[in-house]
């Protein structure tokens, strides 16, 4: 199940590295559309994580495994979640004025928070699905 996740968070880098090159440049629409469509990677992303949190093999309280597990899923749900608020206050400020270079900076700030988000995961992932089978 935690594939499932994994190939999801690499695809959402896509939009978010376009969104952050546009920044740059600061081509406004260009942002509007790779803050978008992070929005909707965002969105589907913590669906999926929030369904990996209900098919875990165990509950949160079973054992201290579990208990490691659950919480470190949850805090990457939570950032996810986060990271796509902040994407989204980003593309109603995108929408409704210009893209000055302040605003830029912060659609680069949001993006790296996204990079982080989706890093971080990678060896998570590993300790989690991987390491106990080895």
């Amino acid at each position: 199940m935690g594939l499932t996740t994994v190939i999801p968070l690499l695809i959402s880098l896509i939009p978010m590295i376009w969104a952050d090159r546009a920044a740059l440049k600061l081509k406004a629409n260009a942002v509007r559309w790779g803050l978008f469509l992070s929005i909707l990677a965002g969105g589907v992303i913590a669906y999926l994580r929030f369904r990996e949190l209900r098919y875990l093999p165990f509950d949160w309280d079973d054992n201290a495994y579990a208990s490691i597990v659950w919480t470190l899923c949850g805090m990457h749900l939570m950032h996810i979640v986060v990271a796509t608020c902040e994407n989204i206050v980003m593309f109603a400020w995108a929408v409704v004025h210009s893209l000055d270079k302040k605003h830029a900076r912060d659609v680069r700030v949001n993006a790296v928070y996204w990079y982080w988000v989706v890093g971080i995961w990678v060896p998570l992932f590993c300790i989690i699905y991987v390491g106990p089978r080895i």
